[in-house]
């Protein structure tokens, strides 16, 4: 059971709220039929049994409006609560009635779940209840037609207090089994929010650098590219080192193009990043434009689902997320790569297959959550990236060994 520091309280603490308060139904509708068969008390049944009347209608009303609702409205139902048990307490012998002390639950319920105000403002509540019933005593009228048993362990006052006591030894002992395990997931939510905390900062650092690298590259790249045109034009057009000049001046203009997209992409207006576009067409799309970078890999497209592919967005960055991931399985394995795809109405979800020498299981536990790579002169960055992209849209990455050798890498993205 957690406090919800904003304006709405969780349906499970709903869900707990109404649990006790069936409880404590049942308890009273119990002890008013003992009170006039077992112990000989006169108790006027009518007013009792519409504050218990009032508990079950206010169960029934919570059941038909089970979502997260205002703190306030738990105040009120508190408020109910303690007013329902007032009422039934004054007609039953008030104070003196063992079953006063269940007004202390709620405000213990109170306390767990509201804001500071709102539990100052229900303990006021509960005081001027108990204050009523104490300047407003009423006696229990007992029945002397019914023969006593003479043991203190059938006396209403003793039974109700033994009864009462269970009941808040289990609230309480439950409250707070509630609240340990909050604290530790409170704890475990901190420490998952530091930690993703660090990784953006980590993304941020490679960003800050990349965009300095690309200012850098720019003036040497320029350098490279007027060189491979003036040795192409002295050079006779029949030598052979002509097609290798050439083939330096496209490399440049790729280089070039890369810098200039990774401007551009970055300064891409929002409505470019929030397209929306189906899953096979943006496979489609994706994989087509690989190709054209990795013409000498092979690649296998199989497992399409039957049903209509869902909307994902098509976020550049998340483009260049599966294109990383490819790169990897076509250095590893340039003959063969196995793209399984399948998707329902909530998810796409890519197995990447390759038939490369696969990864020990130390290094595997850190590629992708570490710039770490067991390339030679790899920099870890792709699939670092690749993962911190998939899960800043709510997806995943994942790696596994294959049976035979080679890696599986399975990518989860987010349908909307």
């Amino acid at each position: 059971m957690t406090r919800n520091d904003t304006h709405h309280v969780s349906e499970d603490n709903f869900v707990y709220v109404m649990a006790l308060r069936s409880v404590l139904i049942f308890v009273l509708a119990i002890a008013l039929w003992l009170s006039r068969t077992k112990f000989g008390i006169s108790l006027p049944v009518e007013p009792i049994l519409l504050g218990i009347g009032l508990f079950v209608l206010i169960n029934i009303a919570r059941m038909l409006r089970l979502r997260k609702t205002s703190q306030w409205e738990l105040f009120c139902e508190l408020g109910v609560d303690v007013i329902a048990l007032a009422s039934i307490l004054y007609f039953s012998g008030g104070v003196s009635n063992p079953f006063v002390s269940l007004l202390l639950v709620f405000l213990t319920i109170g306390a767990m779940l509201l804001p500071a105000r709102l539990s100052w403002l229900l303990a006021a509540v509960v005081l001027s209840a108990y204050g009523f019933l104490v300047f407003n005593f009423r006696p229990m009228v007992h029945r002397h037609d019914l023969p006593s048993s003479g043991n203190p362990f059938l006396d209403l006052h003793t039974v109700g207090a033994w009864i009462t006591f269970a009941l808040s030894a289990i609230i309480i002992a439950t409250l707070l089994v509630r609240m340990v395990a909050s604290l530790r997931e409170r704890e475990q939510r901190l420490a998952s929010a530091r930690e993703e905390s660090l990784r953006n900062e980590r993304v941020v650092a490679l960003g800050v650098f990349a965009a300095g690298t690309a200012h850098e590259l720019g003036t040497p790249l320029a350098t490279i590219a007027t060189i491979a045109r003036e040795l192409e034009r002295r050079l006779d057009s029949s030598a052979e080192i002509q097609p290798m000049l050439r083939s330096l001046r496209s490399q440049v203009d790729v280089c070039k193009q890369h810098l200039t997209s990774l401007t551009q992409k970055s300064g891409a207006g929002r409505s470019e990043k929030c397209a929306l576009q189906p899953a096979d067409e943006f496979l489609s799309e994706t994989l087509s434009d690989w190709q054209a970078m990795r013409p000498g890999a092979r690649i296998e497209l199989a497992g399409l689902s039957a049903q209509a592919a869902p909307n994902i967005i098509a976020e550049p960055t998340l483009k260049q997320a599966l294109i990383s991931v490819l790169n990897n399985a076509a250095d590893a394995s340039p003959d063969k790569i196995e793209v399984n795809a399948d998707w329902s109405h909530d998810k796409l979800k890519l197995d990447i297959l390759d038939n490369g020498p696969g990864i020990n299981d130390a290094d595997l536990l850190r590629i992708g959550h570490v710039t770490f790579s067991t390339k030679e002169n790899g920099l870890g960055l792709g699939l670092y990236l690749a993962r911190m992209t998939l899960e800043r849209f709510g997806g995943s990455l994942t790696l596994d060994n294959r049976p035979n050798g080679g890696i599986k890498a399975t990518l989860l993205i987010p349908a909307v």
